[in-house]
């Protein structure tokens, strides 16, 4: 039997991925048996009740519920469902148990599912899709080469796919799209490629100076088959995360097309220029850049950022500096998930229409409230809309559409 210490360790190890088998097995047959105490007879639709009572079940236990006192307690209770193998789950206001609890709400749902699941379906084999449901977005793009041509690269064939310039481009196993510079090739010529992403995709590139570019759904880039330029530079539309491979002598620069540019050497940073947005976002997590205004007349602006600092540039010009920024939240698309930090209803409409390629749709005011929490980007979209609907946003499905309704 683990002690509430061993537990707590076991949990945070669990979170950030670190178990083996024999301990994910062990976490998982305690939840299990906590759920077999019980002689709750929940249906369909109750399993935010349910959660709430399993979660209040195990604060309890591990002695973490002194955080929390009268009307504040209440309000940062959890709401949440879990569908199945696909964890979804929104929270509000959390105390510092905050990380151990996301990890229970994820494991008591997997086995919320297992144990309501019809005969047949084994927990390993996750819930089954309804017809009229939407799958996550996966790794899809069209390349697009400096003579037109256009390459599908969700359904193109690993290996090479041509010649740009100087360069070779590859598909590798793994889905991604890599120039490799080609000896002996020498040419001034700046050719141009697009590599773009529809709603409901995303795509990793390697520029041929070896950075990498992260691109998420609904978004694109294009950059120089070959930079030959005393600079590197490229265009972006929507959101990128880029590693630029260092080069004192030829700075990387990254013109956005709702307006900005970031001047660079060699660091880590996302770029969020979606149009529609309400501004220009640029993040940096690692070494430091230069965020430029652009496009605005006379006047320009320009900002240093250094690690975990945000520029921010609105459709006005204005340029500033957001510090102490939630880098967990701007870089959880490429982690695989969508994580909120105080955002509203459109601005979770927003990125999930992009994800799963639907559009939204408001009928009446939009409801006014905030979220804290996270979203599994490969749950199916009958999860997130039930997440929603636990914590009190009415939503419905038709098709490709999502009806917003007060």
């Amino acid at each position: 039997m683990l002690t509430n210490e061993q537990l707590k360790e076991l949990l945070g190890r669990y979170r950030l991925g670190l178990c083996d088998n024999d301990e994910i097995q062990r976490i998982e047959l305690w939840y299990q048996q906590e759920l077999d105490r019980t002689d709750w007879d929940f249906q369909p639709g109750e399993e935010a009740r349910v959660g709430a009572m399993l979660m209040d079940r195990l604060e309890r236990r591990l002695g973490l519920q002194q955080v929390q006192e009268g009307e504040a307690a209440r309000d940062q209770e959890a709401e949440y469902i879990l569908p199945g193998k696909h964890r979804v789950f929104f929270l509000r206001r959390w105390a510092a148990v905050a990380a151990v609890i996301i990890l229970l709400a994820g494991v008591g749902g997997y086995f919320w599912w297992a144990r309501n699941a019809p005969k047949g379906q084994g927990a390993a084999t996750g819930p089954s899709i309804a017809a009229n449901d939407v799958l996550p977005g996966g790794n899809k793009a069209v390349l697009t080469l400096g003579d037109g041509k256009q390459i599908i690269l969700d359904s193109a064939r690993q290996g090479k796919l041509g010649i740009q310039g100087n360069s070779s481009i590859s598909k590798t196993d793994s889905g991604k799209l890599v120039y490799q510079p080609m000896r002996g090739a020498a040419t001034a010529e700046l050719i141009y490629n697009t590599l773009a992403t529809p709603r409901g995709g995303q795509y990793q590139l390697t520029l041929p100076d070896g950075t990498r570019v992260w691109l998420n759904a609904a978004s694109s880039i294009r950059y120089p088959a070959a930079f030959t330029k005393e600079t590197r530079e490229v265009f972006i539309t929507g959101e990128a995360y880029f590693e630029i491979a260092a080069n004192a002598r030829k700075p990387f620069i990254v013109t956005m097309g709702q307006g900005g540019r970031v001047e660079v050497l060699g660091t880590h940073f996302n770029v969020f220029a979606y149009e529609d947005e309400d501004a220009v976002r640029t993040t940096l997590l690692e070494g430091k850049v230069r965020v430029l205004s652009t496009s605005y007349g006379d006047k320009q602006e320009a900002v240093m950022l250094s690690p975990g600092e945000q520029g921010v540039l609105d459709p006005s010009g204005k340029l500033v500096v957001k510090k102490d920024v939630n880098l967990e939240s701007v870089m959880a698309w490429k982690n695989g998930e969508i994580v909120l930090n105080e955002e509203g209803v459109e601005m979770i409409m927003r990125q999930i229409s992009r994800w799963y390629d639907v559009d939204v749709h408001y009928n009446g005011v939009i409801p006014v409230r905030r979220f804290n929490g996270m979203i599994d980007r490969k749950a199916p979209l009958s999860g997130v809309l039930s997440v929603l609907r636990a914590n009190g946003v009415h939503v419905s499905l038709e098709g490709k559409i999502i009806t917003v309704s007060p």
